[in-house]
């Protein structure tokens, strides 16, 4: 796969032109048809599991069972149970026997979601089972053997939770053969247009709507949100924005965005002032399968000379707001302003 082209790449469920994205594609390619135990870092909303079933798709093990457990949201007395099962009568509530994850994933993948959460006791029978491939349900005195590659993920810094002994190095190790760190929203700028049209084309699936495209001033206010929450949080404002859209609108404007989008309420209404009436330039999810419509399209210089004019505009040429919002140095704005030639009061 070449990481350096500007392509853009669909990958499984995930699209990306950034360069640390097609990395992570590259390392995903080479580890999937492995065995090896895979560690996922990043964030809350990144989009962990989405790398997860990447992983699994491109797996020896795609024909067989892809288990997810999110092993923060099992409360700690019913974890084990949860992952290794139990047999009748072995606890109170334990009416019937019960085949764990682990055995429902047997041959096959299980995704250990928020792994950094799991108690110490459990961290050990954890380690237990990846070690010796078995596992043992509570009530029951035979080992049972799995065939079970296993994914972790945690959006915790797993070295200082080793240092602050919340986690055991032993099973850090084991689960750390290979790893991958999923950057955050706020670092994906570049592939904000390309998320949003992905979202767009399955709210529209979902929602029966016809929205193609989204104006500049909508990506601009999108690219000065921080994303806490990330991949996550985006898609529910998308998904929110779409439930609410005119059956008849094809195209998402600034206005349709929930209020609280804009951190920064002067500078949103500058970029819709700033936008009204002034054809803003469009992403569009149709327009490259569209011949007539392709011949129009901007390079990629083109594009961001036009975007960095559209900001300093909307900024009334503050450089240091420009720049927080391009997620760029002032020198290279500079840089871009000149090598672009944008005229500036400074001009």
């Amino acid at each position: 796969m070449d990481i350096t082209s500007s392509e853009i790449i669909k990958f499984s469920k995930l699209v990306s032109c950034d360069t640390e994205m097609k990395k992570i594609f590259d390392l995903i390619e080479r580890a999937a048809p492995t065995d090896a135990t895979v560690l996922i870092l990043g964030e809350s909303g990144t989009g962990k599991e989405l790398v997860a079933e990447a992983i699994y798709e491109k797996s020896k093990r795609v024909n067989k069972p892809f288990v997810a457990v999110n092993c923060s949201a099992v409360p700690d007395e019913l974890i084990e149970s949860h992952l290794f099962g139990h047999k009748q009568g072995s606890f109170t509530g334990a009416s019937a026997d019960m085949e764990g994850k682990f055995k429902l994933a047997d041959g096959g993948t299980l995704f250990l979601d928020e792994i950094g959460d799991m108690s110490i006791k459990m961290q050990a029978k954890i380690l237990r089972a990846l070690e010796t491939r078995e596992i043992q349900p509570i009530g029951s005195s035979k080992n049972i053997k799995v065939d079970v590659r296993v994914i972790a993920a945690t959006n915790k810094n797993l070295d200082e939770a080793v240092a602050k002994k919340e986690f055991r190095s032993d099973l850090y190790f084991r689960i750390n053969e290979v790893a991958f760190k999923i950057p955050p929203l706020r670092d994906r700028m570049n592939d904000m247009h390309l998320i949003l049209m992905e979202m767009i084309e399955e709210y529209n699936k979902e929602f029966n709507k016809k929205v193609s495209s989204i104006t500049l001033a909508t990506l601009g206010l999108l690219q000065m949100h921080t994303w806490p929450g990330n991949v996550r949080e985006l898609r529910n404002t998308i998904k929110r924005t779409m439930l609410f859209i005119n059956e008849s609108t094809e195209q998402i404007f600034a206005e349709h965005l929930p209020v609280q989008m804009s951190g920064d309420s002067g500078l949103s209404a500058s970029i819709a002032k700033n936008s009204a009436g002034a054809n803003p330039f469009v992403f569009s999810a149709s327009a490259p399968q569209d011949p007539t419509d392709a011949d129009k399209l901007l390079s990629l210089d083109e594009l961001e000379g036009q975007y960095i004019k559209f900001v300093l505009k909307a900024v009334k040429n503050n450089k240091t707001r420009a720049a927080k919002i391009l997620k760029i140095d002032r020198t290279t704005l500079y840089e871009k302003i000149s090598k672009y030639k944008i005229e500036t009061d400074e001009n």
